[in-house]
């Protein structure tokens, strides 16, 4: 090998090393900068004239970066209690909710964190039953413990949580447990209709809204057999219509309905479905 090409071989080495350093330090570079400018920075609030302009920025700030010791300078006592609320509810951080001074505000920061850890401890902190019941309601939903629901103090309040549940689990059991006798039968309604479960029904007080729930089930169910447990005559030949309807079938018509107008009123309609006129 002549001393040229060994010369020329030394300096390409050299020359790629001195890129492989500066490509180095550009990289350095970029991920310094690409760091600095993903990290929350904390903006100066000194510039703002107004209390509330000031209070705002220095909570943001605050909040942020998750720093409760920054809420210290905010002299609004709203402002304080979000920045310090906020924070503890991102931080999971109960001890904070006691700078909380607002009764509202100390009462959604446990509440929040209550239902977060689906610890009912934590409600027993609330001073006022109204938020503490909502404490309540809330882990019970969130943990789907119905036996919270009876530690309320509040009808209005324990009922929703008993019917929040037993729409959550399906369970119509947990209707039972609803004082409001409206509410109650409601509760029942909705679950029939979410599960096609006809038996039910008959646990609703109401008697034309537990002829619609037969109805409402023979509808979903096409079983016409379903129609026959409604207890109004009435209903029951709105019942067959509606089948006869679903399956375009007239025969039910004749077959099943007594009253003469329900029962022309379904043969017309289907006809019109046939002849393809029907609106």
């Amino acid at each position: 090998m002549t001393l040229k090409s060994k010369v020329g071989r030394n300096t390409t080495k050299m020359v790629f090393e001195v890129l492989r350093k500066q490509l180095f330090w550009v990289l350095l570079v970029f991920l310094v900068i690409v760091v600095a400018a993903c990290t929350p920075t904390s903006v100066s609030c000194d510039a703002y004239a107004d209390k509330a302009d000031k209070d705002n920025c220095l909570s943001e700030n605050a909040i942020k970066s998750l720093d409760s010791e920054l809420c210290l300078p905010i002299e609004g006592q709203s402002f304080k209690d979000n920045c310090y609320q906020q924070i503890a509810i991102v931080k999971n951080d109960i001890s904070l909710c006691e700078h909380v001074v607002g009764e509202q505000a100390k009462g959604a920061c446990y509440q929040k964190i209550a239902a977060f850890s689906m610890d009912p401890i934590i409600c027993d902190q609330i001073e006022g039953d109204y938020w503490k019941d909502l404490c309540l309601r809330d882990v019970a939903i969130a943990s789907k413990d119905a036996a919270l629901c009876g530690e309320m103090g509040t009808v209005k309040w324990r009922d929703d949580c008993y019917i929040t549940l037993a729409k959550a689990t399906n369970v119509s059991t947990l209707c039972t447990d609803v004082a409001a006798t409206a509410k109650r039968d409601d509760c029942y309604y909705q679950l029939s209709y979410a599960t096609t479960d006809l038996n039910i029904c008959p646990s609703i007080t109401d008697d034309f809204l537990r002829d619609r729930c037969r109805v409402l089930n023979a509808l979903l169910t096409k079983q016409l057999s379903v129609c026959d447990t409604t207890e109004k005559p009435l209903w029951r030949d709105v019942c067959f219509k509606g089948i006869a309807k679903l399956m375009v079938n007239e025969s039910i018509c004749t077959d099943y309905i007594s009253h003469n107008q329900i029962q022309q009123d379904c043969i017309d309609e289907i006809r019109k479905t046939e002849n393809g006129t029907a609106p």
